[in-house]
Parts: C-alpha cells; sequence; structure tokens
C-alpha cells in the first residue's frame, strides 16, 4: 500500500463529503488503538496549515483492570511527547449497565458519546471524529441483518450524523495497520477484540472470515456499498416523506402522533413505513428503534385493524386504531390527580394550563364566548378545586338535561378515543364533577337569576 495514496483518499473522501466544512475544533475519540491513532497523525497531517484545533479525549472504561490503565498511560504519554492536547475521562459503565439494564457494550457507546458531545458544547464549530473503518461497517450492517431491520438500519453507520464525523469508513482495517506500520505509528492492542464471546467480535473473528473463504472475498465491500446505496434509497425516500408527513399528520406533539389512515395507505409500503418510524421515533422516550416485527405488526393494524385496537410498541408507546386514525403515543400520563387550585388561582403543567377567575354577574353577562373557557356559580361550586384524571364509574348532569349520565358514556357520545380519556382533566368539587375540560359542564354548577358571583375557569391544552 502506498502510503502516499492512502492519504490521498483520506483527504478526498474528507473533502466530498464535507466533513471539515466551516469546522474550527475537531474532538477526537483517542483509545490508543490503531484505528485511533492513525486517525489523529492523519488529521494532523490535515488541518496542519488550516485555523482547525484538535483535541484528543481518551475514555478509560474501567473494564479490564491493569490493561486500561496502561491504555491511558500509553494515549497520555504519547499526546506529552506530540504536544497534542488531551482530556482523560473515566466513565462508571458497570454501573450506567446495571442501572439502565443494558449490555456493557452499549453502556459504554452512550456513555462515551454524552462525554464527547459535553466536551464539544465547549467550542464554537466543534466536530467530534471517531475512527469506524469500513470493517466496523460491514458488521454493524452484518449484525442487523441478522436480527433483523429496516431501511435505515441497513444504511449502517453514517459518514456523518450531526456534528459526528466518521472520517476512515472508506478503509479497511488491515490498511490501518500497514499505514501506522510504515509511518511507525505506535499503538495498543485489545486482546479482548480477538475474543468472540461478543456479538460484533463473533462476526469479525468467525462469520465475515468465513463467508470471505467459501462465499465472498469482498463481503466486506459488498457490505459497505448496501449501505451507500441504501442511504442513497433513503434520501430519495426522505423527499417523499415529508410531503406525504404533511398529508398524513392530524397532530404531532412529544407525546403523542395523530395520523389519517386514508392518506397514510395511499403511499407506497416504504413511505408508510418511513412516516410509522418517524412518527415513533418522535414519542419515543429512548433512543431504541423499532424493530421490524413490531413495524410489520403496525402496517397490519393500519390496514386491517377495527376501532378501539390497540398494539404496544415497547415501553410506554402503543398505537391504537381510532376510526379512520391511528394515534401512536405514550400511555404514561402525567401524574396530575388530585391536583389543588383555589377559585382565582392557576395551575399550570406540561399537559395543560387552567385558570380560574372570579367575576360580578355584570361581568358575565357582557362577556363573550370564548372556546376553552366556561362560566360556574361560584356559591355552588366552592373555593376549593380538585383537578384529577377519569375514573370508572364518574357520572355528572350535563347542562339541559335532568338525569345523571355515566362519564364514559359522555366519551363514547362525544365519539372521544379511548387513548384520550385519561388526558382530559376533570375538575371536581370533592365528590361532584364540575366540568369534564373543553367539553360538558354540570348543570348543577350553571349560572341562574341567584347567581351573585361567578367562577370563570379557562382551560386550553399545551
Amino acid at each position: 500500500m502506498s502510503v502516499k495514496n492512502f492519504y490521498s483518499r483520506f483527504r478526498a473522501f474528507t473533502i466530498a463529503y464535507g466533513l471539515l466544512d466551516d469546522c474550527k475544533q475537531v474532538i477526537i475519540g483517542l483509545s490508543g488503538g490503531v484505528d485511533s491513532m492513525v486517525l489523529l497523525q492523519l488529521l494532523q497531517t490535515y488541518v496542519g496549515r488550516k485555523p482547525i484545533n484538535l483535541l484528543a479525549v481518551h475514555i478509560n472504561h474501567g473494564l479490564r483492570g491493569q490493561q486500561s490503565e496502561k491504555d491511558q498511560q500509553f494515549v497520555s504519554e504519547y499526546c506529552r511527547e506530540k504536544a497534542i492536547n488531551l482530556v482523560i475521562r473515566r466513565i462508571p459503565v458497570r454501573d450506567y449497565a446495571r442501572t439502565n439494564h443494558i449490555s456493557l457494550e452499549m453502556a459504554g457507546r452512550e456513555l462515551r458519546y454524552q462525554v464527547f458531545q459535553e466536551i464539544a458544547r465547549q467550542y464554537s464549530q466543534a466536530v467530534i471524529a471517531t475512527a469506524h473503518t469500513l470493517d466496523d461497517q460491514a458488521e454493524t450492517v452484518l449484525l442487523r441483518i441478522c436480527k433483523g431491520t429496516s431501511l435505515a438500519g441497513l444504511a449502517g453507520i453514517p459518514i456523518r450524523r450531526e456534528n459526528i464525523i466518521r472520517p476512515l469508513l472508506f478503509a479497511r482495517k488491515a490498511e490501518l495497520y500497514e499505514y501506522a506500520r510504515v509511518k511507525i505509528i505506535p499503538y495498543r492492542e485489545d486482546r479482548t477484540n480477538f475474543q468472540s464471546a461478543y456479538q460484533r467480535n463473533f462476526l469479525r473473528n468467525d462469520i465475515i472470515p468465513l463467508l470471505q473463504k467459501k462465499i465472498n472475498p469482498k463481503i466486506v465491500e459488498t457490505l459497505g456499498a448496501l449501505a451507500n446505496q441504501t442511504v442513497e434509497n433513503n434520501a430519495v425516500i426522505s423527499g417523499q416523506l415529508q410531503t406525504a408527513w404533511k398529508q398524513a399528520v392530524l397532530l404531532a406533539s412529544e407525546r403523542e402522533i395523530i395520523l389519517d389512515i386514508s392518506k397514510l395507505t395511499g403511499y407506497f409500503t416504504a413511505i408508510e413505513k418511513a412516516i410509522l418510524l418517524e412518527a415513533y421515533r418522535r414519542v419515543a422516550t429512548t433512543g431504541g428503534g423499532l424493530s421490524n416485527v413490531r413495524l410489520t405488526a403496525l402496517l397490519k393494524l393500519i390496514h386491517f385493524g377495527q376501532t378501539g385496537q390497540c398494539l404496544h410498541l415497547g415501553g410506554t408507546i402503543t398505537a391504537t386504531i381510532n376510526r379512520q386514525h391511528l394515534h401512536i403515543g405514550t400511555n404514561q400520563v402525567n401524574d396530575w390527580t388530585d391536583a389543588q387550585i383555589r377559585a382565582g388561582e392557576q395551575l399550570v403543567n406540561e399537559s395543560f394550563t387552567i385558570r380560574t377567575a372570579i367575576t360580578n354577574r355584570d361581568e358575565y353577562e357582557v362577556a363573550a364566548h370564548q372556546k376553552g373557557t366556561e362560566y360556574f356559580d361560584l356559591k355552588r361550586v366552592g373555593p376549593h378545586l380538585t383537578i384529577r384524571h377519569w375514573q370508572r364509574g364518574d357520572s355528572m348532569r350535563p347542562l339541559g338535561m335532568s338525569k345523571t349520565k355515566k362519564v364514559s358514556d359522555i366519551f363514547i357520545d362525544l365519539k372521544v378515543p379511548r387513548w384520550h380519556k385519561h388526558q382530559i382533566p376533570v375538575i371536581a368539587n370533592g365528590e361532584n364533577i364540575i366540568w369534564l375540560c373543553g367539553l360538558v359542564i354540570a348543570d348543577d354548577f350553571k349560572i341562574t337569576a341567584e347567581t351573585e358571583k361567578v367562577l370563570k375557569i379557562m382551560y386550553r391544552e399545551n
């Protein structure tokens, strides 16, 4: 391998994808392995005459005992000798994995990127450079194929995602070893990489060599090309997705997405999937994606589901059919049960705002009715109000009716979606319901000829 040619390929790749355009600070994840050590040297050469600063960040995972300490010592001595700015951080991988019920590998990854982003925020126009190679790309794609994935998953490791760049995704691991040998770049070898206990190591050490020998000598390059083609196809789908999203989405918030099924099913399956994945991504509280099994079940739900059918998508996220609408959102409601409010006060939380004011009868007579605003007889209501969720067995006498009615029946009459019932605040004074916010007030508390003081209640969803 020509060292000059390898650097030229690195430079061409970096320029072609604009990885360092408008960049002033590069933060390099420096483990001490051959990948990151070569990346550091390449970046030093590339930014030599450019107004770009380099900062190496070494993360000590503390998982390999003395070997972890030797990695840290090696990186420290190398950066000191080469006058490279270095930050060292220790992360509690085992504790984090145990607390969050995830693997050590996933815990290490999440904590590493948290540290990288924390440091990046201290600089203007900073990027985070990681030393992922074409081999890493092939392993990622193959692992996702084996586990089941979507088109988005087949795209593998992105060359750039926001402020994270991967300048070595064009290169094979063997090329980095050769470059390090020729340029006399020292590095430390993590012997655990050769142990097949981890899934990724198993693919790297056992499966990919077997595929190279028995089926395709260039399987790594083939999987890398598949990832690139998928990225290109996804870009086309993404363009169509923007138009489809505007047409299909009826409501979008951090907690819920409501889709018009008739509009959604008018597109090709690929667009349907893209919209469903995007809807899930927007309301999911974790970084995990939607599995192919659940995505397939979700497609079946929108094409063949009946009103009231519900599908659990993992965690607190559910998908529910309500006539021609699909609701995807969290069934985890805010705990505002039995919240107290006095007449003349207000209650604000992330779901809604309730404001109350006391006025006289004359002001009520001339007030223009506004959506989300109702008026009550203050004497009948009393000064103390409770805000709570609907409960089974609740009943009230709606305005203008002579008999009480179950709140569940009121919901049915007003076609309130099943998923929305527990998100509608109930205002009560003790046992009596005064108002199903935004829907129905109780006849027992209406303004009458005898009313002297009026309680004005304003309700708005946030």
